[in-house]
């Protein structure tokens, strides 16, 4: 992950507030912060899915399910870039996701920028927000998501703000 220091801005005067930083992520780190499974239920997940794919096998009725459910499960493992729908994939597929994005957030609302690509959101729309680590993601329906490392939202003195938005007008997801 690439933070540019230099890209981060801050102004706060009253309840009013800016900041702007700048983040690329690489494949494997775009695939662990918006993979949907992470963290210990993973590997539950996988399991499960190539026990229920086995437990097809014994019967002639679900023979050809259990070998496409065993297939994709596989595929999931071994070489998720190649399963469409997947966060790997989806990074390979827009190039969008390979560039350095800058996730900009104040009193108005959200901001994304990047090369061929920008968006801007305003507070009353509805919000999902979620910590993981010491990122808080924060995005919208037709929305790109918008990532903010949390340590430098304090060290930029309008985290508090952020949050406050945040639960007014969002609502958190839990971290697994």
């Amino acid at each position: 992950m690439q933070t540019n220091l230099m890209g981060s801005n801050r102004n706060v005067t009253d309840d009013k507030f800016e900041f702007t930083n700048a983040l690329q992520f690489d494949q494997q780190q775009y695939v662990e912060l918006n993979g949907a499974t992470t963290g210990k239920w993973r590997p539950v997940l996988i399991a499960s899915f190539a026990l229920a794919g086995i437990l097809m096998l014994f019967w002639s009725y679900t023979l050809m399910l259990g070998i496409m459910v065993l297939a994709v499960t596989c595929l999931s493992v071994f070489a998720p870039q190649f399963l469409p729908g997947s966060e790997a994939w989806q990074y390979r597929e827009n190039p969008l996701n390979q560039q350095e994005v800058l996730y900009g957030v104040s009193d108005q609302g959200l901001s994304f920028k990047t090369e061929g690509a920008e968006a801007e959101i305003v507070w009353a729309r509805k919000i999902h927000w979620e910590e993981r680590g010491d990122l808080l993601r924060i995005w919208s329906v037709n929305f790109p998501l918008c990532w903010f490392y949390i340590s430098e939202l304090k060290q930029a003195g309008v985290y508090d703000q952020v949050m406050d938005k945040c639960r007014r007008y969002g609502k958190q997801l839990k971290s697994n």
